[in-house]
C-alpha cells in the first residue's frame, strides 16, 4: 500500500515537473519572438507586416494602417537630395512611407530675400559643437533637431504659409513607379504639406499630447553610431515598431553609408538612376528645355555641333574674393589651359568660332574671375543667372515655381552644366584646408554619365529615368 502511494506521488511530481518545463519553454520562446520579431521587417520583403497586434502608443492616425517616417533636412540642396536618397532606403527597410521635408535655402542666400522666410538654412549637425558633450551631435543636438522637424510640420500645416516642395522640381512619381515596376520592393513618398493636411490633420499637429517615436538620447546613438546602415534600420525598427504610426530620426544625411547594399538590386538601380538623372516635373522640364536651346541653338535636336562647355569652380561658402581674383588664380589658369586645348582639338565642330562657356553660379565672383583671367577674350562666357535675367519669359517661369529662386537657379545650373559637351571643374580652398569634397560637383558628374538619356527626355520627351 505504501509502495503504491509512493509510486503515485512520484508520477505526480514527474507530471508537474514536465508541466513547469513546458511552461518555461513557452515563455522563453515568446520573449525571443517578441524581442526579434521587428528585425524580420528589416531583412525580408518590405511589404511584410508584423503579425502581432500593436499597442496604442503615440498619436494614431489610422490611415489605411500606414506608418510614416520623418527626418531633419539641412545643408545645401545636393546634401538634401542625399538625405532623401538615404531616407528612401530607410523607409523601404522599415516599411514606412517617407514624408518629404521642405526645401531648405543655401547658407549663401540672404535671409532678407527669402520668399519662404519660415524655412531658413540649417547647419549639418555634425559641424555643431557643444562644450558639454564635446561635439557629439547625437546627444547635444538631436532633441533640438527633432523639435525643428516638429516646427516644420506645424508650418507645413498652416495653409496661409507657402511651402517649398521638392515635388515642384523633381518628378518623384517616376521614382515610385520605377521601384514598383522593376522590383519586389515598395517605396511610398508623400509631401510634408500633404501629410500635414490630408493625413495628420491640423488638430493632431497642435495637440499638446502629440507624441511620435523619437530616436534621441541613447537611441540616437544606436541610430548613428553603428557601422552599417542595416544596424541603423534595425535600431529604428526595434524602437518604433510597437504601435507608433509616426517615427522621426533627425538627420538622414548623417545615416551610415551602405543603404543601397541591403536592398534588392532592381530597387537600388531604380533609386540610384533617379537621383543621378533627376527627372524634372513638367514645368521645370520646360524651363530646362528653353534654357538648353538658348545655350545650344545649333544642338537643340541633341546633336553636339554648336554646343557649349561647362566650368564649375567650387568656392568656400561666402569666401571673399578680391577684384584681382588672386586667391583663385591657380585654378582659373589651369582650367583656361584645358579649355584652350579642348578648343584647339574641336575647331571642326565649332566652325572655328569661339566656344561658349557656361560658368557655374557657385559664387558672385565666378564669372568675373573667369573674364579677368581670359585676357585675350578667347571664350564666350556666361552664367545661368545672366541668361535668366536677360530673358523675361524664362524669369516668369522661375517665379511661377513654388520654390526659392536661388534653389531653382542652382538646380537649373546643375542640369545645364551636366548637359554641356564637356565639363571642367576645380575648387578654391579656404586657408588651412587642402581640399574638400563637393557634393554639388559630384552630382553634375553623375548626371553627365546619363547625358544621352537626359537629353532624350528633355528634347524628345523620351525616357523617364528608368534606364
Amino acid at each position: 500500500m505504501n509502495k503504491m502511494k509512493g509510486k503515485k506521488k512520484k508520477i505526480q511530481l514527474k507530471f508537474f515537473s514536465t508541466i513547469r518545463v513546458l511552461a518555461c519553454l513557452i515563455i522563453i520562446s515568446g520573449l525571443f519572438n517578441s524581442r526579434h520579431h521587428q528585425t524580420i521587417i528589416v531583412v525580408t520583403n518590405s511589404r511584410q507586416q508584423p503579425e502581432q497586434k500593436p499597442k496604442n502608443r503615440g498619436i494614431r492616425i489610422n490611415h489605411h494602417n500606414e506608418k510614416y517616417l520623418l527626418y531633419l533636412s539641412h545643408s545645401g540642396y545636393s546634401n538634401q537630395l542625399i538625405g532623401i536618397e538615404k531616407a528612401s532606403y530607410m523607409a523601404i527597410l522599415t516599411n514606412r512611407t517617407l514624408v518629404l521635408p521642405p526645401i531648405i535655402p543655401h547658407l549663401t542666400v540672404d535671409t532678407q530675400e527669402l520668399s519662404f522666410p519660415h524655412y531658413t538654412y540649417r547647419t549639418d549637425p555634425l559641424y555643431r559643437t557643444d562644450p558639454i558633450s564635446g561635439g557629439d551631435w547625437t546627444t547635444a543636438h538631436y532633441s533640438r533637431d527633432i523639435l525643428r522637424v516638429r516646427r516644420d510640420l506645424v508650418i507645413a500645416g498652416a495653409s496661409e504659409l507657402p511651402f517649398p516642395s521638392h515635388k515642384a522640381i523633381l518628378d518623384f512619381d517616376v521614382l515610385m513607379r520605377n521601384v514598383r515596376n522593376n522590383s519586389s520592393s515598395s517605396l511610398k513618398l508623400i509631401d510634408m504639406r500633404d501629410f500635414a493636411f490630408n493625413i495628420l490633420g491640423e488638430g493632431n499637429i497642435q495637440r499638446k499630447d502629440f507624441e511620435w517615436c523619437k530616436m534621441e538620447g541613447s537611441a540616437a546613438k544606436k541610430m548613428s553610431k553603428p557601422s552599417t546602415f542595416l544596424q541603423s534600420a534595425m535600431a529604428l525598427s526595434r524602437r518604433c515598431h510597437d504601435g507608433y504610426d509616426i517615427a522621426v530620426i533627425g538627420s538622414a544625411f548623417r545615416l551610415p553609408p551602405g543603404g543601397e547594399k541591403v536592398i534588392d538590386q532592381p530597387t537600388r538601380i531604380a533609386i540610384e538612376n533617379f537621383f543621378q538623372q533627376m527627372p524634372p516635373t513638367p514645368r521645370f522640364k520646360t524651363l530646362q528645355r528653353e534654357m538648353f536651346r538658348l545655350l545650344s541653338p545649333n544642338g537643340s535636336s541633341g546633336d553636339d555641333n554648336g554646343g557649349y562647355v561647362g566650368v564649375h569652380i567650387r568656392f568656400w561658402d561666402n569666401m571673399e574674393i578680391s577684384n584681382d581674383c588672386q586667391r583663385a588664380k591657380d585654378v582659373y589658369q589651369s582650367i583656361l589651359g584645358e579649355l584652350r586645348d579642348y578648343q584647339t582639338n574641336n575647331q571642326h565642330s565649332n566652325n572655328g568660332e569661339r566656344i561658349t562657356v557656361l560658368v557655374g553660379d557657385s559664387h558672385p565672383a565666378a564669372l568675373r574671375c573667369f573674364e579677368y583671367f581670359d585676357v585675350e577674350n578667347e571664350f564666350i562666357a556666361t552664367t545661368t543667372s545672366a541668361i535668366l535675367k536677360r530673358n523675361p519669359n524664362l524669369q516668369r517661369k522661375v517665379e511661377e515655381l513654388p520654390v526659392e529662386n536661388s534653389t531653382i537657379y542652382a538646380v537649373l545650373d546643375q542640369a545645364m552644366l551636366a548637359l554641356a559637351k564637356k565639363f571642367f571643374f576645380g575648387a578654391v580652398w579656404k586657408d588651412g584646408f587642402d581640399g574638400f569634397y563637393s557634393t554639388y560637383q559630384a552630382r553634375i558628374q553623375n548626371m553627365q554619365k546619363h547625358r544621352t538619356q537626359i537629353l532624350s527626355r528633355l528634347l524628345l520627351d523620351g525616357g523617364d529615368g528608368s534606364s
